[in-house]
């Protein structure tokens, strides 16, 4: 049945278990609750296909173009989408445990409440994906992009995130205990409500971050410093000097390595006072209290004590 040609096709509620499809044409085909289980697809071009309910468990849909497809509620337990496109694609409800997505292509697709729960999720593209509600618990996500992505309430508890770039991503209320946080970019990141307990912190970009609505928080491990932005600190901070500050905040960015002169200032105006403290960050650059991008504190030795 290789290089099949079944664009449009009505093949709903179909038993298509262990099919030979490499390469088919599917696009815009009706595969409502069809059974596509251990089915080898890989290539296939499925754009715009209905596979609503549909059990693709174990499939092989590497390489495989899913545009536009609506798998709401799919059964994608193991399945292969290793360099799939799945842009725009409805995933709600799906369960994608334990899936390898390795370099798939996910942007602007809709995985609210979907399952992704030990997911190799690896250098993907979730630009503008919404995960909202989305269960990611234990999955690798390393080196994806997730610009302008909405997490809201997703469940992130021992995820790698190792690399991965949050800027202007919305995580307001998600959960990443025990995530590791390792190189990862959260710049202008709303973690409002968020959960960062026991997460380990490895060299993470924290930039025009507020810490002090946070759902929980606690310090961490700290393998090595972080680069906090001077506007992450005025945000949390406010008008209290850091050593002011309560605990977990207090002790936190101590861990990140901030510069103690730093630590000492008083956030009383705004910015400039804190840019007074450290210096002319022009001229400074090299004193270790601020870096070449205004951050106060880039990459020090880790906290000890």
């Amino acid at each position: 049945m290789g290089l099949a040609r079944l664009s449009g096709a009505a093949c709903a509620g179909a038993n298509l278990t262990y099919a030979k499809l490499a390469g088919a044409t599917l696009s815009g085909a009706d595969l409502t609750g069809a059974c596509l289980v251990s089915a080898d697809l890989p290539l296939a071009q499925i754009a715009e296909a209905v596979l609503v309910g549909a059990d693709l468990t174990l499939a092989n849909l590497a390489g495989a173009n899913l545009l536009m497809a609506v798998l709401t509620g799919a059964k994608l337990h193991l399945a292969n989408l290793n360099l799939s496109t799945l842009a725009r694609a409805d995933l709600q409800q799906a369960d994608l445990s334990r899936a390898d997505l390795r370099s798939s292509n996910l942007f602007e697709a809709n995985l609210s409440g979907a399952s992704l729960d030990s997911a190799t999720v690896t250098g993907v593209n979730l630009v503008q994906a919404n995960l909202s509600g989305a269960s990611l618990v234990a999955a690798n996500l390393m080196g994806s992009n997730l610009i302008a992505a909405n997490l809201s309430d997703a469940d992130l508890t021992g995820a790698d995130l190792t690399g991965v770039n949050f800027t202007n991503a919305n995580l307001r209320g998600a959960d990443l205990t025990g995530a590791t946080l390792a190189a990862t970019i959260l710049s202008n990141t709303d973690i409002s409500g968020a959960r960062l307990v026991d997460c380990k912190w490895d060299a993470t970009m924290l930039g025009n971050v507020d810490l002090r609505d946070l759902g929980d928080f606690s310090i961490g491990e700290h393998v090595n410093g972080s680069s906090v932005g001077v506007d992450t600190l005025y945000l949390t901070a406010g008008d209290a000097t850091l050593l002011e500050m309560p605990e977990p905040y207090r002790g936190f960015f101590l861990a990140c390595g901030v510069n103690t002169e730093l630590v000492q200032a008083k956030h009383v105006g705004a910015l400039d006072m804190l840019r007074q403290v450290t210096g002319e960050l022009a001229g400074k650059q090299q004193s270790g209290i601020v870096g070449a991008s205004g951050e106060a504190g880039s990459l020090p030795p880790p906290y000890e004590g």
